[in-house]
């Protein structure tokens, strides 16, 4: 009955959708938990996941939609960089600017 409670007030960690289902059994070391999975965005997570951080002030560059989701990091020689997903068009950013490797110009 208390896992049935917390299933009902879940959301999605990616899409943040309510509408979720219960799809199996996953074995961990702490042993058996629930494996959940998103109808919206298909999405499987076990237990509760982990609760998003909303992101504020950050727009695409495309198509300047405030509809932005955290996507990873991408790791360059200067550190981590945060990468972000436009939810409304699909373009991933990043905030910083990446260096490229510039070719060597032979003379």
């Amino acid at each position: 009955m208390h896992n049935y409670i917390l299933y009902l007030y879940m959301n999605c960690p990616d899409c943040l959708s309510e509408n979720i289902k219960r799809s199996g059994f996953v074995k961990v070391k702490t042993g058996m938990q629930q494996r959940y999975e998103c109808k919206e965005c298909g999405r499987t997570w076990v237990g509760m996941g982990r609760p998003k951080i909303p992101v504020v002030g950050v727009t695409c560059d495309e198509c300047h939609s405030p509809d932005i989701a955290r996507k990873g990091y991408r790791i360059t020689r200067q550190g981590k960089i945060q990468q972000y997903l436009c939810r409304s068009c699909g373009h991933i950013f990043t905030l910083q600017p990446i260096l490229k490797r510039r070719k060597a110009v032979s003379q």
